[in-house]
């Protein structure tokens, strides 16, 4: 049996009703009402025009999708955990399709993320080199780095990937 998200279990600070945008020290926080799509085996994950994107120094944007938005029922928790110094503790999810196919630790969140990063909390990422994900139609890449889960945009301009 699957482990239940402990998004759907407990209520969450709603993304949307954050700022438009913030800028702290290490990255800039914006609400995006691009059209975004996460699938995985060709069934959608994911689909939102409220992602909340999130740009650090040095890395492409990553994107953050509202629970509403996500099929969490297809979301697996797992025990791996990492630390981040600026947002905290990121918790990760394999997604399992109804026919067995799974993509091992594709997703992530932030359940209690530090202050300056509560615009994200229980948003879900995934990892582009994971999923087929789009924005506005446009094909996502991963970034070099498997370790991030940057998302680099096919046709957008350079500084689009950069803070």
């Amino acid at each position: 049996m699957r482990s239940v998200l402990p998004i759907a279990q407990k209520g969450y600070r709603r993304m949307q009703s954050q700022e438009s945008h913030i800028n702290t020290e290490t990255a800039r926080i914006e609400t995006d009402e691009r059209h975004v799509v996460v699938r995985f085996g060709g069934e959608t994950i994911a689909e939102s025009r409220r992602a909340i994107r999130v740009t650090e120094t040095g890395h492409p944007p990553v994107f953050y999708i509202v629970p509403e938005d996500v099929r969490v029922e297809l979301l697996e928790a797992i025990e791996q955990q990492t630390e981040c110094p600026h947002k905290g503790i990121a918790h990760y999810y394999n997604i399992t399709l109804d026919d067995g196919r799974r993509a091992e630790a594709a997703a992530w969140c932030y359940p209690e993320p530090k202050a300056d990063f509560e615009a994200i909390q229980h948003g879900i990422a995934f990892y582009p080199a994971r999923v087929d994900a789009t924005v506005d139609g446009h094909q996502v890449g991963p970034e070099e780095d498997p370790y991030y889960g940057g998302w680099i945009i096919d046709e957008q301009s350079p500084d689009e990937n950069a803070p």
